[in-house]
């Protein structure tokens, strides 16, 4: 969380949020592949494999957004 810190006040409650989802999907997805009589293991890999997958795709649909870049370049300026 310390790399919130150039961040203002309010995009760090979407941070939190953003956190318990993050818990919440993969575990949802474990649900379904188990009623699904699916195998434990596989369960465990294919929730990993969607956790990883949302990860990547939300870091890259936020580094592309204008409002990212200007405050992650705001806090080398400042020297952090």
């Amino acid at each position: 969380m310390s790399a919130l810190g150039p961040f203002p006040v309010r995009f760090l409650g979407s941070c939190v949020v953003g956190a318990g989802m993050g818990g919440l999907l993969p575990a949802l997805v474990n649900v379904g592949v188990l009623a699904a009589d699916g195998d434990p293991q596989w369960s465990g890999f294919w929730c990993f494999l969607f956790a990883e997958g949302m990860a990547v795709a939300c870091l890259g649909a936020s580094e592309t957004r204008n409002y990212y870049k200007y405050y992650l370049f705001q806090s080398f300026s400042v020297g952090f």
